[in-house]
């Protein structure tokens, strides 16, 4: 008899709710008996479904501001996930900045969610700031890149989420990845619950509020069409935003029963982001809601034009507002936005992290 495979989860940080923090409740929710490993659990920010999992954090996560803005830490996590040694026959790690430095007695399978964009994608990152700052991150960041790649060539395999994090990874790290889209967690399943103040119609947009995800230009290019909009997430841009655009319904965090509720209920999604899968798309289509995104990145692998959505080609207000324009013409039928939402499963996700879980477990037997 075949024993039972030991299996822990590391994740960089959970002080957040986005898509990476929902991929990982998909492997604890596979993996229920699995310890998670992290650099810093700030339970109200995360996902509740957390406290249901054993979860261990390093000494920093006593610091309160840390837990509360993790970018302060960006220098000391690498410490932690360094020195860090899990004894188990297989570790999935879930990274996008340094958690795939840990040790391990076992097989090391690595979900890269991005290359850190802070570390390869400067430009992107610190919009607004000036070049010369810009080039002295680049060069003051070199040895965390060279670090972080000799990480990632430790694991022994190495999944992404969408095929332009592949095309990174073989360009940064000179590593092949495989690519294993993540499900929607919001489907159309479950309770919802109304949102108080908010109409019917209109737009939505779900994002953090960060400069890189330009949710200042999707309401720029709003305002332009005169069309309403309701927006979904937290970060530091929130207060700029709010000032800039007053007549828009900025909720922060929502449950996830509410959010249904606003998916449902908008006549279409829109971002203006560069997104390395394109997610929101898919948990709108599951409420028969098309997505306006720009033609890059993840939205070419979760968006059909013209079946579930439009593309716009110029990251400009006047290019949006003209796709804006033209979303309700469209004839998107919500059968093909909901079938292509289906073909993202979450049971298709968790099969194949379980499929190279057990291939990778008998390996460390054989070698054992």
């Amino acid at each position: 008899m075949t024993p039972a495979t030991r299996v822990a989860i590391v994740h960089d940080y959970l002080s957040q709710r986005g898509g990476a923090e929902r991929v990982v409740l998909a492997i604890a929710k596979a993996y229920p008996e699995a310890t998670i490993y992290t650099s810093l659990y700030e339970a109200d920010k995360t996902f509740a479904e957390f406290a249901e999992h054993r979860i261990l954090t390093s000494a920093f996560n006593a610091i309160g501001p840390l837990r509360r803005h993790h970018r302060l830490g960006l220098a000391l996590y690498p410490i932690y996930f360094g020195a860090l040694h899990i004894d188990a026959d297989v570790v999935i790690v879930s990274s996008s900045a340094f958690a795939h430095g840990i040790r391990t007695s076992g097989k090391l399978l690595f979900y890269c969610h991005n290359p850190a964009r802070f570390l390869y994608q400067v430009d992107d990152y610190q919009r607004g700031r000036s070049s010369f700052l810009r080039r002295a991150t680049k060069l003051a960041l070199w040895p965390y890149r060279a670090s972080v790649r000799r990480s990632a060539r430790r694991a022994d395999y190495l999944l992404c989420n969408a095929g332009i994090v592949a095309e990174r990874i073989a360009e940064f790290w000179g590593l092949e990845a495989e690519v294993l889209a993540p499900a929607p967690a919001i489907t159309a399943e479950g309770e919802q619950e109304r949102v108080a103040g908010v109409a019917h119609g209109g737009a939505i947009i779900v994002a953090r509020l960060m400069v890189h995800k330009r949710v200042d230009l999707a309401l720029a290019a709003l305002k332009l069409a005169g069309v309403q909009a309701v927006v979904v997430g937290d970060g530091p841009e929130r207060a700029t935003l709010e000032a800039a655009y007053p007549e828009t319904v900025f909720l922060g965090s929502v449950k996830d029963a509410q959010l249904r509720w606003l998916y449902n209920n908008a006549d279409f999604h829109l971002t203006a982001s560069h997104e390395d899968f394109g997610l929101t798309p898919l948990e709108a289509a599951a409420f028969g809601t098309p997505t306006i995104a720009p033609r890059q990145g993840g939205f070419l692998d979760t968006i059909i034009e013209g079946r579930t959505g439009l593309f716009f080609d110029e990251l400009s207000a006047q290019a949006i507002a003209t796709s804006i324009g033209e979303i309700g013409a469209a004839g998107l039928a919500p059968d093909d936005l909901r079938a292509q939402a289906q073909a993202f499963s979450e049971a298709r996700f968790t099969a194949r992290i379980a499929q190279l879980v057990e291939q990778l477990a008998a390996d460390q037997r054989q070698e054992g």
